[in-house]
C-alpha cells in the first residue's frame, strides 16, 4: 500500500483526516496556514471524544514535531494502533495536546 493511502488509514482508525494547506479547495488555491490542518473529524469518533475539531493545526503527532503533510503521514506511519495517539495542536492562538484512544 503507498505511505500516503497507508498513512490516511491510521487517521482514519482514530477517527480524522489531513488536509494539506497548500492544497486549498480549488487547484491553486492557498491555505494561510504553513502546516498541515485537520479536514475533517469523524461523528462519533474517538478523536470527536478526544476534542479535535476541524481546522486545528498540527504541530505534532505521536511527540514528532510535524511541519508538512510529509510529515505527519511519516509520523502516522510509525503509530501503532493499540496505544493512544498523542497530538499537539494549535486552535486560534493557544497550543491544546490531546490525546486519542486507541481504535483497537
Amino acid at each position: 500500500m503507498p505511505e500516503p493511502v497507508a498513512a490516511e488509514r491510521v487517521s482514519a482508525e482514530f477517527g480524522f483526516l489531513v488536509r494539506d494547506p497548500e492544497a486549498g479547495p480549488e487547484p491553486g488555491a492557498r491555505q494561510p496556514t504553513s502546516v498541515p490542518a485537520v479536514a475533517a473529524v469523524f461523528r462519533g469518533s474517538r478523536a470527536e471524544a478526544a476534542g479535535l475539531k476541524v481546522g486545528d493545526v498540527l504541530l505534532e503527532v505521536n511527540g514528532r514535531p510535524v511541519v508538512t503533510l510529509d510529515a505527519v503521514r511519516a509520523a502516522l506511519l510509525e503509530v501503532p494502533l493499540e496505544r493512544p495517539l498523542p497530538l499537539m495542536v494549535r486552535r486560534d492562538e493557544a497550543r491544546l495536546p490531546l490525546l486519542v484512544d486507541s481504535p483497537q
